[in-house]
């Protein structure tokens, strides 16, 4: 898969919270279902950070923390109701890695910190840039230069294009303007349901 980059928006309050202690880094994914499981009841699953699944490479020095799909062995702890692929990789200066990602799916890579390389052609990414893949290949490279002086911290997602036409407004993803009208009258209406921890 070859890669092309850009930048992400970040809503990270920067020098405030450094004042107060630290930096806090978190992310929120939102993926997009099919017409034919848009309406099913919702649904909650809360996996603590030690019961996400970890692997190394044999040498140890790339580490895979496993959200969702599966990478170097180890599968993820929550079920999707449509195939994606959600990993955080740390490589250490000198170390690469290749993770299979199916030629069908949409995949792309966002740089945590650090920088390194990605896709066969080893295009350089830094800290908060995304890199897009195209669907040429059943794998994505990821490397960090042995020179570099820190670890290349990426996380890889994709999954399967739906096809579907997209309606969306606020937190509703629909596949018409009825739809999303529909969904803004039932959430008015307290016709949603409850969201159940699993």
């Amino acid at each position: 898969m070859t890669a092309g980059s850009g930048l992400v928006h970040s809503e990270m309050p920067g020098a405030t919270l450094r004042e107060k202690g630290g930096r806090l880094q978190g992310f929120q994914l939102w993926v997009n279902l099919p017409k034919s499981v848009k309406m099913t009841p919702p649904r909650y699953q809360e996996i603590a950070a030690a019961r996400l699944p970890v692997a190394w490479t044999p040498s140890k020095d790339v580490q895979v923390k496993v959200i969702a799909g599966e990478s170097l062995g180890k599968q993820a702890a929550i079920e999707t109701r449509t195939p994606i692929t959600y990993l955080h990789f740390t490589i250490q200066p000198g170390a690469s890695v290749e993770q299979p990602i199916p030629a069908a799916y949409n995949a792309f890579a966002y740089v945590i910190d650090g920088s390194g390389t990605v896709g066969p052609n080893a295009t350089p990414a830094g800290e908060g840039q995304l890199a897009v893949f195209a669907r040429e290949g059943e794998g994505v490279q990821l490397a960090n230069p042995a020179g570099a002086k820190a670890p290349f911290n990426v996380l890889l997602i994709g999954g399967a294009p739906l096809g579907e036409a997209v309606a969306r407004y606020g937190p509703f993803v629909m596949n018409t303007r009825a739809e999303l009208s529909q969904a803004f009258t039932d959430f008015r209406s307290g016709r949603m349901g409850e969201i159940v921890a699993r």
